[in-house]
């Protein structure tokens, strides 16, 4: 009896364990340098790293899809949240911010002081903006992108030259 009582003690001991560390979930230990990582909202676990350019700066999701902004190497890194599956886009000097809405990407360039627009068709910079210096966030958002730059002022459109073009 008490060999029966012992197992089922054993089993319970193992169950909690499970439970306690993500359900059994398995989960990573950290995220690795240059990647990102998906975390279990639910159990906290890490369960998913996907590496990517150099210093990813900003992360947005939208339309089925993540897109990462990779500070040091100039890219867009577009991947695909089930299969992990990542593509690269070029964009102008030091993405810093990322934001998905109006059917583009848009994508804060810092040191060259520019807004890229991509369209994610065809996974190309379509437009690129010239906004001031030191672009660092993006938002889309009461009809208009946008755009906080840290050298210039703040996101405030300027009534005297701001209109709306699209």
């Amino acid at each position: 009896m008490w060999l029966a009582l012992a197992g089922v003690a054993l089993i319970a001991a193992t169950l909690v364990s499970a439970l306690a560390s993500g359900g059994g979930i398995r989960s990573l230990p950290s995220i690795a340098g240059d990647s990102v990582g998906a975390i279990g909202p639910a159990h906290g676990a890490i369960f998913a790293d996907v590496p990517l350019g150099s210093s990813p700066s900003a992360i947005a999701a939208g339309d089925g899809t993540l897109w990462v902004a990779n500070y040091n190497n100039s890219t867009v890194s577009r991947i695909d949240p089930a299969r992990h599956d990542v593509q690269t886009i070029q964009v102008d000097s030091t993405p810093s911010g990322v934001a998905v809405g109006a059917g583009a990407v848009w994508v804060t360039n810092n040191f060259s002081g520019t807004l890229s627009r991509i369209n994610p068709t065809v996974d190309r910079v379509v437009r690129t903006i010239g906004v001031g210096n030191g672009p660092s966030g993006v938002v889309v958002g009461y009809g208009d992108v946008w755009v906080a730059t840290s050298s210039d002022g703040d996101a405030q459109p300027d009534q005297r030259r701001h209109r709306r073009s699209e």
